[in-house]
């Protein structure tokens, strides 16, 4: 399973908004029995890099070519092991707002 798109508002950067979210999206996964996650960031997207290494996220490989919208990218694939805890916060945070996950089925390896 792997949820699709996670993108924090520029006028949220800074405000520890992206952790809480990670935080709980990590404690999903780990609760529905994912062992692994994977992301991809777009390679040069030096902020969000540096933001996915400090979580513990380490890269298996690039892909080329990665259309998204109208531009062409190269993304960095990032894992790391599912979370063997859930966060403090994050679960009564995101029941608090709603908020609602779309699951796809991934039959792609790490």
């Amino acid at each position: 399973m792997a949820y699709r798109l996670f993108i924090v508002a520029t006028a949220r950067h800074g405000t520890g908004d992206a952790q809480v979210l990670n935080e709980g999206l990590e404690d999903w996964a780990r609760a529905n029995g994912a062992k692994w996650l994977r992301l991809g960031v777009v390679q040069g997207n030096v902020r969000a890099e540096r933001y996915w290494e400090s979580l513990g996220y380490i890269q298996t490989r690039t892909r080329e070519g990665m259309q998204m919208g109208k531009l062409t990218n190269t993304v960095r694939v990032m894992v790391k092991r599912s979370p063997a805890e859930p966060s403090k916060s994050s679960c009564r945070w995101f029941r608090a707002i709603g908020l609602k996950f779309r699951v796809r089925s991934n039959d792609e390896g790490i």
